[in-house]
């Protein structure tokens, strides 16, 4: 009798063991899957990008733009440089993505195409086991999140509300990437000494964002963008606050920057952007 149970419990260990190694195994395939995909979502996003030796921005380039843009360009260092068009940024910091939720520590990285806006950003939440995707190319967005790489939280793709939002973030984010100032695909609106409004039209999708300046340098950023992309979300005020600066290749760009939500009279802080590491072209 006490072998037959002996039996059992060793029968059992063996099979909790399987299925413990099979379930490992399952998460280990689908988080190599994920980034296998990713990569070539990167390769897609570079595929036809060209870095080739445009000629040096000088004054005349920026001084037709509205008087806070041009002196947050000079600062910027842009005068004497060529246009950025391929940035890789790392970036960590804190994240949460409700406001009742403790932060996380995200390990984040993005590639971004200056001259064919697009980018893939993906993050990786240890504590959470959460790998997320944003990929947005030719007009078109794309977002992931997996639980363990698993289990697909989020998953939207190509519509118009996720098309929108998506080409809203490239927009707020060109203070990485200041040349965009001057891409054919972005005119500006001066609005006073201290605010300008560019307009940012590209694959049939025109929007807009106001840019605010102090001291000459770009301090935050505010735009109406979709923050549910399902079949109920409505536009909400997300405001992109510059925290710091360093100097990256000779451009003077953000290194600490807050993404927030407005909803009503609330504001939610779900992103405390740190960039570990900055590389151009």
């Amino acid at each position: 009798m006490n072998f037959l149970r002996i039996s059992w419990y060793f029968k059992t260990l063996i099979i909790i063991g399987i299925i413990l190694i099979l379930m490992i195994l399952t998460v280990v395939i689908s988080r190599t899957l994920m980034n296998y995909r990713t990569n070539q979502k990167i390769d897609t996003l570079y595929e036809s990008l060209a870095i080739d030796q445009e000629e040096i921005i000088k004054d005349q380039d920026i001084n037709h733009l509205p008087k806070p843009v041009y002196k947050w360009l000079i600062k910027s260092g842009v005068v004497g440089k060529r246009k950025i068009q391929k940035v890789s940024l790392k970036q960590t910091g804190q994240m949460r993505l409700n406001p009742e939720d403790a932060w996380l520590k995200p390990d984040a990285s993005q590639e971004i195409n200056v001259s064919q806006p697009g980018y893939v950003w993906t993050v990786n939440l240890p504590m959470a086991m959460t790998k997320g995707r944003d990929f947005f190319y030719q007009g078109q967005g794309q977002m992931l999140i997996k639980i363990g790489g698993l289990i697909p939280i989020v998953n939207e793709n190509n519509n118009d509300k996720i098309n929108e939002s998506s080409m809203h973030r490239f927009l707020m984010e060109i203070a990485w990437y200041p040349t965009a100032a001057i891409e054919d695909y972005i005119e500006w609106t001066a609005i006073n000494d201290h605010q300008a409004r560019a307009t940012m039209t590209y694959q049939e999708i025109k929007i807009t964002a106001d840019f605010f300046f102090e001291n000459n340098d770009l301090i935050r950023v505010e735009t109406m963008r979709y923050k549910d992309t399902g079949e109920f979300g409505t536009r909400e005020l997300c405001i992109g606050q510059i925290i710091d600066y360093e100097t990256y290749d000779g451009f003077r760009l953000p290194s600490k920057i807050n993404i927030s939500w407005k909803i009503n009279s609330d504001t939610f802080t779900w992103y405390k952007i740190e960039v570990t590491e900055f590389l151009i072209n």
